[in-house]
């Protein structure tokens, strides 16, 4: 959370497998997945994200992130289930 605003259910599934690792906040996000891919989504698109300024991000994006952040099986079902359903309850 920044700035008194809340995540977004998209943004508080990426922002808790990305701590997981040690990296916190959308700007961290992507230095981290340009580090490791070679492209993605500036930091101000990943604020968007986390924020849930952008309705549906881009699959690849998305794809990008677990590649970067080299998520388990069980974490790259978690985060598809809340990319497929956002309205879901966590």
């Amino acid at each position: 959370m920044s700035n008194g605003r809340e995540y977004g259910r998209l943004g508080q599934v990426l922002d808790g497998l990305a701590r997981s690792r040690n990296i916190r906040g959308p700007g961290k996000v992507a230095r981290h997945v340009k580090e490791k891919t070679g492209r993605g989504p500036n930091a101000s698109a990943w604020w968007q994200i986390f924020y849930g300024e952008t309705k549906q991000p881009r699959s690849e994006i998305i794809e990008l992130f677990a590649e970067a952040f080299e998520l388990t099986t069980e974490e790259k079902r978690w985060l598809a289930w809340v990319y497929a359903f956002p309205s879901q309850d966590l």
